[in-house]
């Protein structure tokens, strides 16, 4: 992709092997680290699906339009994954936040790809925009952000965040109008 050619791999200043060595060394560390946690097993018991997810999102592209959303997953499984490893149990205002993530990067991934559309056509790689065209995927990523300020409300009403966090809402969503 030209936008991306000067990132480090296809601009040779890593090599594939010193990439692999770092993410396993990293692979490592992050199942590793859930001993901080025991005696609760969870975080030990999901950080291999978990990571395993996670690194399925440099592949999404090659067999699904819907990768904007597995990126927005894999970084929405933070906040749940934070309040089960700390607190040993699943509640609404994890979820809720996990759904502001999981919206909001998928809306904005979809922007970020319009840039893409004829390269992704020409190689055959899968995106929103490049499957279903640039209008479509302005209307969708609207959609996704209209669902990230419904998590938003939902969070605030659930956690009883107050006036201050209502009026951060606010703003937010005043923000992704100018966006749009």
């Amino acid at each position: 992709n030209p936008r991306t050619a000067k990132r480090h791999i296809p601009a040779g200043l890593l090599s594939v092997g010193q990439v692999t060595l770092f993410c396993t060394v990293c692979s490592i560390g992050f199942i590793a680290s859930t001993a901080l946690f025991l005696p609760n097993q969870w975080p030990l018991i999901l950080s291999v699906p978990v990571l395993l997810f996670l690194c399925g999102y440099s592949y999404a592209k090659r067999f699904t339009a819907f990768c904007h959303y597995w990126l927005g997953a894999a970084l929405m499984l933070s906040p749940v994954a934070a309040w089960i490893a700390i607190r040993g149990e699943v509640a609404w205002p994890p979820v809720l936040l996990g759904g502001v993530v999981l919206f909001w990067v998928g809306g904005f991934d979809i922007f970020y790809a319009c840039q893409d559309v004829t390269f992704d056509q020409q190689q055959g790689l899968a995106s929103i925009p490049a499957r279903f065209g640039v209008p479509f995927a302005l209307k969708l990523a609207l959609l996704s952000h209209i669902a990230m300020i419904a998590c938003l409300f939902g969070l605030w009403y659930t956690a009883d965040l107050g006036n201050v966090f209502l009026v951060g809402i606010v703003l937010v969503a005043l923000l992704l109008a100018y966006e749009h």
